[in-house]
């Protein structure tokens, strides 16, 4: 088998990169932290960017509270997160895919060859509860999430290793596609090229100064870039 039919897998972050919720998240979030404790705003001034869900409902109890929330607070909060993001995605007006996402992913889908997972900081619950409200999640068969970890590089680790277990071998080529320098600096670290893309709010030399691979203003011409490189064998490490 050469490296132009051997796989290629692909792990996408979601947010900023496949999509936008509108503020669905932090509506979800809001509820839940009033419904359970009668606190309101709890999510003002917090960057998510990057994030784990987990990581962002610690940040947000233990600003309100000046202290750190236990492993069953934190699981009430998440089941009432989790529920509730499944109604505020249908009533945030301004929810929209990235551009050139929908035909990337349906012309990705038609080739065999690539494997499309997810490497993101959202609960897997969540995480699939957007990409449904996109239409979009039947194509990601396996990935990384932020109920595997809270940290953003040991849930990547673990996007690394369902990868390679969805292949059954070692792919030939992996990439990690992102909009953050959370994502070029998780890929990096666990080997893997990296492209970011200027969907969001990070500048191309940022991510450039940050080491990706190679950055993209969108999808658009992704599918190209792939064919492109599709001889290329990427020396992956085992982790």
């Amino acid at each position: 088998m050469t490296s132009r039919t051997k796989k290629t897998a692909l792990l996408f972050d979601i947010d900023g990169t496949l999509l936008l919720t509108g503020g669905a998240g932090t509506s979800a979030l809001n509820r839940a932290f009033m419904v359970l404790y009668n606190e309101a705003e709890v999510f003002k001034d917090i960057d998510p960017h990057g994030r784990t869900d987990l990581s962002l409902i610690r940040e947000c109890y233990q600003r309100r509270f000046n202290k750190a929330p236990t492993a069953e607070e934190i699981g009430q909060i998440r089941q009432k997160y989790c529920a509730y993001i499944h109604e505020t995605l249908y009533t945030c007006e301004d929810f929209r895919l990235m551009p050139f996402v929908k035909k990337t992913l349906c012309a990705l889908s038609t080739d065999p060859t690539y494997c499309l997972g997810l490497a993101t900081g959202n609960f897997k619950e969540s995480g699939f509860a957007k990409l449904k409200r996109g239409s979009i999640d039947h194509f990601f068969l396996f990935g990384g999430f932020g109920s595997d970890a809270e940290d953003r590089l040991a849930l990547t680790k673990k996007a690394y290793a369902e990868a390679l277990t969805f292949t059954k071998e070692k792919p030939a080529r992996m990439y990690l596609i992102g909009d953050t320098v959370h994502d070029i600096r998780c890929g990096r670290a666990i080997g893997v090229k990296t492209i970011g893309v200027c969907t969001n709010n990070t500048p191309r030399e940022v991510m450039q100064k940050e080491g990706a691979d190679w950055v993209m203003e969108n999808l658009e011409g992704f599918c190209d870039f792939l064919h492109d490189h599709r001889g290329d064998e990427h020396h992956l490490p085992t982790l």
